[in-house]
């Protein structure tokens, strides 16, 4: 088994170094990521089969990163599917759930926001709006939501969340 390094590449405050391991018959993709900032590097033990899916996954594991580090309730979620890929600690206080697996449209009280939500972003890249929130113990929200495609991959955008008002509800949550 012989590894080459591939390439190197910048997200964000992320160096992320792309290495190659040549098998009997196939190649497969190896990440790594290092933290300019402090310094830190992280070996990712996954494989990839194709250079893609490499690359997406370390994008995902820099995006992971930065909302990791965002005092703001902010989530990533797929578009196509609205499920929440990521939740950063501040959003799983404000939902009350590690809601990773949900989908984000079974927090938003009404239905139709979300096709509202997908048609603006899709237009224009960005959504911002007051909407109605309801967390898994069943306290409503009025949330300021921005929504934000991600830079490099438009399948994805980051909603973040600033809770004004606080109701009481008793709203189930739709899982």
């Amino acid at each position: 088994m012989k590894s080459i390094h591939l390439k190197t590449a910048c997200i964000d405050q992320w160096q992320v170094d792309f290495s190659v391991i040549q098998q009997t018959g196939f190649t497969l993709y190896r990440v790594s990521i290092s933290d300019q900032t402090t310094g830190s590097r992280y070996d990712y033990p996954d494989t990839f089969l194709t250079e893609a899916k490499a690359y997406l996954s370390a994008y995902f594991l820099c995006l992971r990163a930065s909302l990791d580090r965002k005092q703001h309730p902010a989530l990533l979620v797929d578009l196509e599917t609205g499920y929440i890929l990521s939740i950063n600690l501040p959003a799983f206080e404000l939902l009350t759930i590690d809601a990773v697996g949900a989908r984000i449209f079974d927090f938003i009280v009404h239905s139709n926001d979300h096709r509202q939500i997908n048609q603006r972003l899709c237009r224009t890249e960005e959504f911002h709006q007051l909407t109605l929130f309801c967390n898994a113990d069943g306290l409503l929200m009025e949330c300021e939501l921005k929504a934000q495609i991600t830079p490099y991959y438009s399948k994805w955008a980051v909603f973040y969340l600033k809770a004004n008002r606080f109701l009481p509800c008793s709203l189930p949550l739709k899982h």
